[in-house]
């Protein structure tokens, strides 16, 4: 019951933009002010980028983040993210083997090197897809999940719409230059969020570092994933229209930041950019979580249960992005009943718990019994409902 809670939240959370958050505050994307660090976010040489805390989905720095540009094969992060929904779904399995069609095997540019008119196993095509960048894989993938690459570009863009990927438009699967083909560094933060949230298992593949296919060793073009074991994702992408772009990701005791810099004008300029924004945040600011998923945050008396007392507390883990060392000016105080009466369930809201920092709301959860509280026997029921009227 708890795990099919969470995932039911988790998916939740991935439809607005602003995270779990959005389920304690108003919606929005950008860090309150007085949550801000005072000091200046590096500047990277590209178009437009942003910084993102990735518990939150709050954006701490950027720059013409809502501007639309050519993803390149920053496209390929959808097609990831739709063919690990198949794999979770049972669409799809690992060891299906997929038919390479001519479309595919002909796929210019960056490719794993499928033979046309064989087959190959969607694990071999997810890596070539995610290692080595292959737009043949996208190709092959996008057939064998929509039918078409056609049709598999609408269930792109359903999901970028489901996702709150409000300045995005896919024509393909990989990223090929295509008139009407458009995304922003804001929204490539928010598919990588849900990336790494939806998927964390199937995610670790962002971070191997070559991969051989039909005897060719390919290495990943992330030079990221090499700076330190930090680094774990996520994707490289290139052409004469798009630039240099690059959406990366790190983590360090247990806080996340998601960076991408679209239209750099070399690789070592988007490398950069990716590294002095993570960097940055994890200079500045750290992820304090306020309730733990299914921690007990508070005991309240229970009536006519089979216990005297119920827990409550989130069902979901809540965490919010403070400038670093300030954890002590966060607080918590809770509106919650002197009592409840069973029977309770898990999805009953009994009370609320708000937070603050230095005096400013930061936003409120909702409380609620973490487990199902019966009625207790017939004698508790008539001796406790003495008491409620006494007391």
């Amino acid at each position: 019951m708890k795990k099919l809670l969470f995932k039911r939240c988790v998916q939740v959370s991935l439809i607005c933009a602003s995270g779990l958050f959005a389920l304690l505050a108003e919606a929005q994307t950008t860090i309150p002010s007085f949550l801000s660090s005072n000091s200046v976010p590096p500047q990277p040489e590209a178009k437009s980028w942003v910084l993102m805390e990735n518990e939150t989905g709050w954006v701490l720095a950027a720059n013409n983040e809502h501007d639309k540009v050519d993803p390149a094969s920053l496209t390929k992060l959808m097609t990831a993210y739709l063919t690990f929904e198949a794999l979770e779904s049972g669409k799809i399995s690992a060891t299906d083997k997929v038919y390479i069609s001519e479309k595919a095997w002909k796929a210019p540019g960056s490719r794993m090197f499928l033979n046309v008119d064989t087959s190959a196993t969607i694990s071999e095509l997810i890596k070539g897809l995610i290692i080595q960048s292959g737009n043949d894989s996208a190709i092959a993938l996008a057939e064998q999940i929509g039918g078409s690459e056609s049709g598999f570009a609408n269930l792109m863009n359903d999901t970028a719409a489901q996702l709150g990927m409000l300045n995005t438009r896919y024509i393909n699967s990989s990223g090929l230059p295509a008139e009407g083909h458009y995304t922003t560094a804001f929204d490539t933060a928010l598919l990588s969020r849900a990336i790494i949230r939806a998927y964390p298992d199937l995610y670790a593949l962002f971070a191997v570092r070559e991969y051989t296919y039909n005897d060719i060793t390919q290495p990943n073009r992330n030079s990221l994933l090499w700076r330190d074991d930090s680094y774990d994702g996520l994707k490289t992408g290139h052409t004469k229209a798009a630039g240099y772009c690059l959406a990366g990701s790190a983590v360090r005791d247990g806080t996340r930041f998601i960076a991408t810099v679209m239209g750099a004008d070399s690789t070592k300029n988007r490398v950069r950019g990716v590294s002095a924004l993570i960097e940055y945040g994890f200079s500045q600011y750290e992820t304090a979580t306020v309730f733990g998923a299914f921690d007990p945050a508070q005991v309240v008396t229970l009536y006519k249960g089979e216990s005297p007392s119920a827990e409550v507390g989130s069902s979901q883990s809540i965490s919010v992005v403070i400038p670093k060392g300030q954890r002590a000016a966060m607080q918590i105080s809770y509106d919650l009943p002197d009592k409840l009466v069973a029977p309770l369930s898990v999805n009953d809201a009994v009370g609320q718990a708000h937070i603050s920092f230095k005096g400013n709301a930061v936003g409120q959860v909702e409380m609620r019994p973490l487990q199902e509280y019966e009625l207790g026997p017939i004698w508790v029921q008539l001796l406790d409902a003495v008491k409620m009227k006494l007391f």
